[in-house]
């Protein structure tokens, strides 16, 4: 994975669509992914 690759540890991970959080399946109803990132 990318993240572990470059010692990045994910805090968090959700989806955005049409400016609202997706949290639920955000593979498959978000069209944006957020990552929340830590260098470890």
């Amino acid at each position: 994975m990318l993240a572990t690759k470059n010692r990045l540890g994910i805090l968090d991970a959700f989806g955005l669509q049409e400016g609202s959080e997706v949290r639920l399946l955000p593979n498959l109803r978000a069209g944006t992914a957020v990552f929340k990132f830590e260098r470890g």
